[in-house]
């Protein structure tokens, strides 16, 4: 008899927690799954998703230097600033953009041993003939999107 309701509770909080787990993704979080094809589909993208949650995603793609020159990159640029990405730094060749404050991406022109973003952040690569384009989805807000809209804590 005690097993049978240790069992019935252990059921009904199974229950309980798997039900209150949303797994419906946003439409900016549909949208992710796109945007490296969408920008960069015509340069033979090489893309490896490490993370696909409904609300965290996380991307990398790399793109040789000879299918995409420097050129090329500037027409791509203008056209996601016409799609509403917002530049937020542009530093040792590192273009960093935001859509929203959900979306970032970080594209890199590796042309030095050591590269740094507007944080002062290291940005690693793996080959210095590739474009390493990073690019993240976080339904509560992408840090780098997020600056200057956390509220500021003051402690005693």
């Amino acid at each position: 008899m005690i097993d049978w309701i240790k069992i019935s509770l252990l059921t009904t909080l199974i229950l309980c927690v798997t039900s209150c787990t949303s797994t419906k993704e946003t439409q900016q979080g549909k949208y992710f799954t796109n945007i490296i094809n969408y920008y960069f589909g015509d340069y033979s993208p090489n893309e490896k998703v490490w993370v696909d949650k409904p609300y965290n995603k996380y991307a990398i793609a790399e793109i040789k230097k000879s299918k995409l020159p420097f050129d090329n990159f500037k027409k791509i640029q203008v056209r996601l600033e016409n799609d509403g990405w917002k530049m937020i730094s542009d530093k040792d060749s590192f273009y960093e953009f935001c859509l929203g404050t959900t979306i970032y991406m970080g594209i890199l022109y590796p042309i030095n041993p050591h590269h740094y973003g507007y944080d002062g952040a290291e940005i690693r690569y793996e080959n210095i003939d590739e474009w390493s384009i990073g690019l993240s989805y976080n339904d509560a807000g992408v840090k780098h999107c997020r600056k200057d809209k956390l509220p500021v804590i003051e402690l005693e």
